[in-house]
């Protein structure tokens, strides 16, 4: 309504404007309650994947409402973003620390430009994940990885939903890191070179022991220098020139050039931080844990010795025909390595079957929830299975498994679970949101109990306490003794059903002094350093290139000063020669001795990369429904009922869900009843006798009368557990016939009753008096014919006569 339409004395007065806007105020009131009621159909799961509300109709679960996970969605990708942003920044710190030489092992391997291009590329992903404020971001090495981070980790879904059937809805939850490693190691693997496909057991067990051997062989060499330089002989300096050399052209080389520039290790070296392996992943393949052995072997032998020694002794000696023993021996044959297998393949079995799943395993059904489908209609499809549903609605109860836990339900019936059922009918609970490690059962108890209703007993008590009183009263009264009861008459037994039990660890051979001859200057001068264990015969040749030109090396040696002084500078020289040699082979040795160590761990920690990856699904959910059925019995019962959780892991971890009591009762066709009925039209009843020869005729009338009769309940019958107020009218209603006490024969009652509560009758007919024609002559009777007059309508209130009879046998049972 526009306010500038309404005229003006309108608006001025409030009262007025008031009334004009109520209309829409109780519009606006109305669908705030409709909308706010609309909520409620849609089943909602929480932020840990619980059910908190289960709205059902028409045996069909209502669309879910996931938006809190949805909103916990975006934590989940920040989370992974960040857990792949901390990998990333864990190698680019070892890429920095100075102390573990990680970057120049790296260096050694693909050179100075492609290292600083490793090290561009994490930098800019890091920037990226953390905020995605790189406006272009340009990648040398890890080229595929910003595609799969945009696909996964900022735009992925973790969670959806999926309907199995109208009673079956279950939440699937994507882990977005696995997924995208998964991806990533398939286009890796995919665009992998033979020599990454192709390397295999034999290969990765030669290269791991052959990179051992190595390190501990420079570990021994470098060993050698441990008193200095100046103490290291030339021998030392040989064995340090000679391991780098046999590496530089050994194997090592091959493993470097041939197998470690592939592409493969730079497009893993974030995964572990910067650590080198072949099999980024945890797990590996069924060629690789064939390396463990699967069974002992010298125990294994030795059985099939003794069993063929028996078997050998048996052939020889057997003379009583042991047959049956000897079949034994020959089944025993070649057990022996089922008999002693070794734990060490199956726990290397085990842990890569668990690692395995741990990545592979990127879907898993958060909670699985169910509701019962009604099974006369199951069959049945499309409009027909609609309206058979609506026609056969299934009953049952919600609970969830924590009494913690914020849970409702919809479309509930009030009180379910302690309302009465019939012979032979079950109820059915559904217990939601139990964990995957609790398996559900349900515990039962039943005792048998008198099939009446809770006014009947009420009833019945009443009658006992007033008989009891009015006892009380005739004991203390003149006449009490002729009434004093003398016999106790028991009307009820109650026996007690059975209650059922209960319920993972060199030198020269010959010496100058012997010589005829003496040697020239360079043998002397080898000779001097042989003595000191320092003769090198590369350096040696190095020093003499940088002596004086007038030196002559092969000049006989006279012990001349002049030689004297010559030798002394020739070994100033060689000195600096040998320690420049020396520092050059220690500097390579410890070099080979670095990458080797790096190169060793790799190798020793690696595993063979399995072919692509199959992500596969986790079907058992985190949380699951149960739908739970109660005995259905045939006899009037109570039953005691509790829904128990029970740890599969641990016995004495148990959870009580709920605990009640209900009872079973049968239906009546007939009831009998007992009461007072009031006719409202006035009557009398006429009878005639010859008493002394005179004709007396009686006229009695009596609207208020005792009477007897049987109910024929319509429907199923009357359902005496049905302690509601009017129940159900069809099996409430019965046709009652019934008779006046005393004489019966003269008060007929024929009508309609209705049971307000079981075993409280109202009824409402006609009564039918017997009013007998005579025929009279000279004061006799000569003739009477029976006849039923209709007297006029009736009201009576019945109840069940168990009651009265057992207050007449109280009030008068014998001593």
């Amino acid at each position: 309504m526009n306010l500038l339409c309404l005229p003006l004395s309108i608006i001025a007065d409030p009262k007025q404007l008031l009334m004009n806007f109520l209309p829409l105020l109780l519009g606006a009131s109305l669908l705030l309650v409709l909308s706010t009621g609309y909520g409620q159909d849609k089943t909602i799961i929480n932020k840990s994947g619980k059910v908190t509300m289960l709205s059902f109709k028409d045996d069909q679960i209502n669309a879910i409402d996931i938006s809190a996970l949805k909103n916990h969605n975006a934590d989940l990708k920040k989370h992974h973003r960040d857990a792949t942003a901390k990998l990333i920044k864990a190698t680019l710190a070892n890429l920095k620390n100075q102390r573990n030489n990680l970057r120049i092992f790296y260096e050694w391997i693909w050179g100075n430009a492609e290292v600083d291009n490793l090290e561009k590329d994490l930098k800019a992903l890091e920037g990226y994940l953390a905020n995605k404020d790189v406006s272009v971001l340009t990648l040398h090495e890890l080229t595929t990885l910003k595609t799969l981070i945009d696909k996964h980790l900022f735009n992925g879904e973790s969670f959806e939903n999926l309907t199995k059937s109208a009673q079956n809805l279950q939440l699937w939850k994507t882990d977005l890191f696995k997924t995208f490693l998964i991806e990533y190691y398939n286009n890796c693997y995919t665009n992998a070179t033979d020599a990454i496909k192709d390397y295999g057991l034999d290969d990765l067990l030669r290269d791991s022991r052959y990179l051992d051997e190595q390190y501990e062989a420079s570990s021994k060499v470098l060993a050698e220098m441990r008193n200095g330089p100046e103490q290291v002989s030339a021998a030392t300096l040989q064995n340090l020139q000679n391991f780098h050399s046999r590496l530089d052209g050994g194997r090592l080389t091959a493993i470097k050039n041939d197998l470690l520039k592939e592409k493969w290790f730079k497009q893993w070296i974030w995964i572990n931080g910067g650590s080198l392996r072949l099999n980024p992943l945890k797990f590996s393949t069924n060629e690789y844990l064939g390396k463990f052995s699967s069974v002992d072997k010298l125990k294994s032998g030795i059985y099939e010795q003794y069993l063929d020694s028996l078997a050998a002794r048996y052939i020889r000696y057997d003379s009583t025909e042991r047959i049956e023993s000897f079949r034994k021996i020959l089944a025993e044959k070649g057990t022996g390595n089922n008999k002693y297998t070794l734990s060490n393949r199956a726990d290397a079995d085990k842990n890569n079957q668990n690692e395995m799943q741990a990545l592979l395993m990127t879907s898993s059904l958060v909670n699985d929830i169910f509701i019962p489908e009604s099974k006369s209609c199951a069959s049945k499809t499309g409009t027909e299975r609609t309206k058979c549903v609506k026609d056969h609605p299934v009953e049952f109860q919600n609970f969830s498994f924590s009494e913690k836990d914020i849970f409702q339900a919809s479309a509930e019936t009030k009180n379910y679970t302690t309302r009465p059922v019939r012979a032979g009918t079950e109820k059915i609970l559904v217990v939601h949101n139990i964990p995957a490690a609790y398996m559900l059962e349900i515990q039962e108890k039943t005792t048998t109990i008198n099939d009446r209703s809770d006014v009947q007993t009420g009833i019945d008590s009443l009658i006992s306490f007033a008989t009891q009183l009015s006892a009380l009263a005739v004991s203390f009264s003149p006449y009490g003794a002729y009434l004093t009861p003398k016999q106790l008459i028991s009307t009820r037994s109650i026996s007690m059903a059975a209650l059922q039990a209960e319920h993972q660890q060199k030198s020269l051979s010959v010496s100058p002094a012997e010589r005829t001859l003496k040697p020239p200057v360079s043998e002397y001068l080898q000779i001097i350093l042989e003595k000191n264990g320092r003769f090198d015969q590369t350096v040696f040749q190095e020093a003499l290139t940088k002596m004086p030109s007038d030196f002559d090396p092969d000049a006989e040696y006279m012990d001349l000063p002049a030689q004297r002084n010559e030798a002394a500078i020739f070994l100033t020289f060689y000195e600096a020669a040998f320690t420049q040699a020396l520092k050059a082979a220690v500097d390579n040795v410890q070099k080979d001795s670095l990458y080797l160590s790096h190169l060793s761990a790799a190798f020793s920690e690696s595993t063979l990369p399995p072919s692509e990856l199959e992500p596969i699904k986790n079907t058992k959910a985190i949380f699951y429904s149960k739908i739970l059925h109660t005995k259905p019995s045939d006899e009037p019962v109570k039953h005691e009922i509790s829904i128990i959780g029970k740890n599969e892991k641990d016995a004495k971890d148990s959870v009580i869900v709920s605990s009640f009591k209900f009872k079973t009762g049968k239906t009546y066709r007939f009831q009998l009843s007992a009461g007072i009925a009031y006719t409202f039209s006035n009557f009398s009843q006429t009878s005639a006798q010859e008493k002394d020869g005179e004709i007396l005729i009686t006229n009695t009338a009596q609207q208020y009368r005792f009477l007897v009769g049987v109910h024929v309940h319509w429907g199923k019958g009357l359902f005496v557990q049905d302690n509601r107020l009017f129940g159900n009218f069809w099996e409430r209603s019965a046709a009652f016939i019934g008779v006046g006490i005393p004489k019966p024969l003269e008060n007929v009652y024929l009508g309609y009753s209705y049971d307000f509560f079981p075993g409280l009758k109202t009824t409402l007919g006609t009564q039918f008096i017997r009013n007998n024609k005579y025929f009279i002559q000279n004061n006799q009777i000569l003739d009477e014919r029976i006849r039923y007059q209709l007297t006029g309508p009736f009201l009576a209130i019945q109840i069940d006569p168990t009651g009265l009879l057992n207050a007449l046998t109280l009030l008068f049972k014998k001593v």
